[in-house]
């Protein structure tokens, strides 16, 4: 008798093992599909090891989970103390956008005389947005390659002028899919924006910052402009 429990225990033992190995097995995999594609659709290299350090620590935390619950929680509270302490730092290197102030935004962008730059893609933005760290490296990459003699970058801070993201119908709450806005002005005048609006005149949501270059180019019509200003000289 004692020895067919042993052997029952050794049978329950083994099995535990292997359904372990096997759900190890399955949850790397998982995370690997997943952070793939992921990986894939980020918009820079600095957003790619965002992607890749982020997806590593969530699978390490579902592995806690299965084999020592109480580890997982210590694991788990100290990546969001770190999360909160150590937030994604600004893009600090050579840009061509021009950061506008209410009267920069009126002067060098609303105005229609002709001395001014007769186009301007002006990013509105809040500082606070993860969303808004991820793009920057790429929008200043795209402002040293597309700025020319008619087209400018610029950004404005909705933070400090909220009243003008009202009047251009921009939504800055913490949940809003729409920041950063993107709005190409020609002349003083809104020509297209993403993301786009809608027949109501509403931003369609869209989460912009997981745009790739060739997208943001491409949505910013950045090409054309280029065609135009190798035209006019």
């Amino acid at each position: 008798m004692t020895l067919w429990l042993l052997e029952t225990q050794t049978v329950e033992d083994e099995s535990k093992s292997v359904w372990n190995v096997l759900l190890e097995q399955q949850i790397y995999c998982i995370i690997l599909l997943v952070g793939t594609v992921k990986i894939f659709q980020s918009p820079s290299w600095e957003a790619t090891l965002s992607s890749f350090f982020w997806y590593c620590k969530s699978g390490f935390a579902i592995l806690l989970f299965y084999f020592n619950r109480k580890y997982c929680a210590y694991y788990s509270f100290l990546c969001f103390v770190f999360a909160f302490l150590f937030l994604q730092p600004r893009y600090r290197g050579p840009s061509n956008v021009v950061q506008l102030s209410r009267d920069d935004f009126q002067e060098l962008v609303l105005s229609s005389k002709e001395n001014r730059r007769n186009i301007w893609i002006v990013e509105f933005y809040v500082p606070w947005s993860e969303q808004v760290k991820t793009l920057d490296s790429l929008v200043a990459k795209l402002s040293l390659e597309y700025n020319n003699d008619i087209l400018c970058f610029g950004k404005l801070n909705l933070a400090s002028y909220p009243d003008i993201g009202m009047e251009f119908g921009i939504d800055t709450q913490s949940s809003t899919k729409v920041i950063p806005t993107f709005i190409v002005f020609e002349r003083g005048k809104e020509r297209q924006r993403v993301p786009c609006l809608d027949h109501r005149g509403m931003a369609v949501p869209k989460e912009v910052w997981r745009m790739k270059k060739s997208e943001l180019v491409s949505a910013l019509q950045l090409d054309h402009y280029v065609f135009i200003s190798k035209m006019s000289k």
